[in-house]
């Protein structure tokens, strides 16, 4: 079986990457477009966004060695986010004017951290799992799905204890409205 470190599986990775590029552009192009009732702008926006994921993607494949290339591959998908967050900034303030930074900055770190919090535990989970369960297919999958659900559990519960406003908004729309 190849290891994301084996030679034979980095042609796999690099793929991935490419997969990748795509998917942020079609998600750019339909999420940002209704927002602007323009597709020219959140299309350039994703050609940009899927440039970068390519670069990185094909970087991480030419230049990290072994099973870093994953975190690679991951942190060139981050900095691909981070320039189409800020281009699509930068576009919607012209076009809107000035957004409520502190708020949104207020916003972004609460949900930085809540977030942080559920990879934390994620971890923790896992590490203390793997010497019980082992690395093996099935104890992989059931230490994915543990860790994933302690995650899963504890970022609602964070955000709610850090008040993030968006929370109440995404649970009030979840909830069944009475006839």
């Amino acid at each position: 079986m190849n290891e994301p470190g084996n030679a034979a599986e980095q042609p796999r990775l690099a793929k991935a990457g490419r997969a990748m590029a795509l998917a942020t552009l079609v998600s750019r192009i339909t999420g940002f477009g209704r927002t602007l009732a323009d597709t020219r702008t959140p299309a350039l926006i994703g050609v940009l966004v899927s440039a970068v994921t390519a670069i990185s993607a094909w970087a991480a494949a030419a230049i990290v060695p072994g099973p870093g290339m994953l975190v690679a591959l991951a942190a060139g998908y981050a900095l691909a986010g981070t320039v189409g967050l800020l281009t699509s900034a930068i576009v919607l303030r012209s076009r809107l004017g000035r957004v409520d930074g502190h708020r949104l900055l207020s916003t972004h770190t609460r949900t930085a951290i809540a977030a942080a919090g559920a990879g934390f535990t994620a971890i923790a989970v896992t590490h203390a799992l793997v010497p019980a369960i082992g690395t093996g297919w099935s104890g992989s999958l059931v230490i994915l799905l543990a860790a994933g659900a302690a995650g899963c559990a504890l970022y609602p519960l964070a955000a709610r204890l850090l008040r993030i406003t968006e929370l109440r908004v995404l649970l009030s729309a979840l909830r069944p409205t009475s006839v």
